[in-house]
């Protein structure tokens, strides 16, 4: 592992593969969304160390109830290798994953997590949502470890502020911590 560093420099090749059918990327009603992602950081094209990421996603969104309603869920992972600067390290938590945690508190090689989202829209231009979660950060593929399983609740309202544009307040909460999001546009 790379000292810790207070900046670097990353330059690398990335080969993105994507099936996206969404019916709106900022506010999906229905659709799914895989993704597999890989990079290639080398000294030889600028990066001050060689290093691999390889990242995953698949979300799926269906509508239920009256059609207005949706379920949404997501499983993401992010697999790193060789020798990662802390800077490039995965973390579990933020607006998007495991909403409750600290930016940045929970950094290492490899993160995985998995979250379930209802999406209650009534008539009008207010919504609300209720979600649950976990997810694992480790050193290793073969150290993650259940009983080190961070876990994540919360609920949120959403305002439409011109259609399938939301503003999004949401409030989390997870193994000893918070947290209170205010963003623009669904979380996954």
């Amino acid at each position: 592992m790379s000292e810790l560093m207070s900046s670097g420099t990353s330059s690398g090749l990335t080969v993105l593969l994507s099936h996206d059918s969404r019916d709106m990327v900022t506010n999906a009603h229905s659709g799914r969304l895989i993704q597999l992602e890989g990079s290639l950081y080398r000294k030889d094209l600028g990066s001050d160390s060689n290093f691999e990421v390889v990242r995953a996603e698949y979300s799926d969104y269906q509508r239920v109830g009256r059609g207005d309603d949706v379920v949404a869920w997501q499983a993401f992972g992010r697999f790193t290798m060789g020798d990662v600067p802390w800077y490039q390290f995965s973390t579990a938590c933020g607006s998007d994953h495991l909403r409750a945690y600290q930016q940045s508190r929970y950094r290492d090689k490899h993160f995985v997590m998995a979250q379930a989202e209802y999406r209650y829209n009534p008539a009008g231009r207010h919504g609300l949502v209720a979600w649950a979660g976990a997810g694992a950060i480790a050193p290793s593929l073969d150290e993650f470890h259940a009983d080190e399983i961070l876990p994540t609740a919360g609920v949120g309202y959403r305002f439409e502020v011109k259609p399938r544009m939301n503003l999004r307040l949401d409030l989390g909460f997870g193994d000893g911590e918070s947290g209170f999001y205010f963003n623009i546009n669904e979380a996954f």
